[in-house]
């Protein structure tokens, strides 16, 4: 039977919460629900001023703990954690309402690993990706693990959890969207594609990648080519590759236009 401390301990674990400074402040401005701030005893609350500008104008509750209970409880709290609500998804359908003509969606087909979801919600707020579309099943959720990997990219973005990919991506056809798969067999180097309009991106389960039904409904299957022995990316760093080229041909290109 476990005590009331290991009890305590476990239900704390199961928070969604962002720690530090910088993480926190995001938490805050992203417009996500704060339950309340947590700060290290013995640290003034002028130290993190516009947090605390923040909390006034939002009315989010402050408070304190010794500074060892609070690392017991959130190891590498920076001084400061959020404890935040669970991420909320977008209903599909609401998402594709009023799309924009160049919008760039990734599809996650079957990512498991928390890290590799946070990480690659990170690039993608980064890189102004429109939405992220996730399975229901066999994949992992916005967990409180992704929420911190995220460095609080997720409460920015437009995440979708879907129950049939195969049909989404129908859906996104009828709607002009380009669908991209990813693979190391791919038909093409990404950099020699041009991607213009509505684009859609596929990526694939760590170990076993897109699985058939998905693959065969994308439109072009790309590839990214490497020299070294292993022979294939992290999800998450491939993610980041591609979407990256989609930013910089569409910056380049109204760059052009302006001149």
């Amino acid at each position: 039977m476990k005590s009331k401390k290991e009890s305590k301990k476990e239900s704390i674990s199961e928070q969604n919460y962002v720690s530090g400074k910088d993480r926190v402040l995001e938490a805050i401005r992203s417009g996500n629900e704060i339950e309340k701030i947590i700060i290290s005893q013995g640290i003034p609350y002028h130290q993190f001023g516009e947090i605390s500008l923040e909390c006034r104008r939002r009315k989010i509750v402050k408070t304190q703990l010794p500074k060892e209970r609070l690392d017991e409880l959130y190891p590498d709290n920076g001084g400061i954690i959020a404890i935040i609500g669970q991420v909320q998804y977008k209903d599909f359908e609401d998402i594709l309402v009023d799309v924009k003509e160049d919008a760039t969606f990734v599809i996650l087909d079957q990512i498991e690993d928390p890290q590799n979801l946070g990480a690659i919600l990170r690039s993608c707020e980064c890189a102004g990706v429109d939405a992220v579309i996730i399975p229901d099943r066999r994949a992992c959720a916005v967990t409180k693990a992704a929420v911190r990997v995220s460095s609080g990219a997720a409460n920015y973005l437009s995440i979708a959890k879907i129950s049939n990919l195969s049909n989404c991506i129908q859906r996104l056809k009828s709607e002009g969207f380009w669908i991209y798969g990813t693979d190391i067999e791919g038909q093409k180097n990404y950099y020699d594609e041009q991607f213009k309009g509505k684009v859609a991106i596929v990526i694939g389960n760590e170990g076993k990648g897109m699985r058939k039904l998905v693959t065969q409904n994308c439109d072009v299957i790309l590839q990214i080519p490497t020299k070294g022995v292993v022979t294939s990316l992290n999800a998450s760093v491939s993610t980041g590759v591609i979407i990256y080229e989609i930013l910089r041909q569409r910056v380049l290109s109204e760059t052009v236009k302006l001149v």
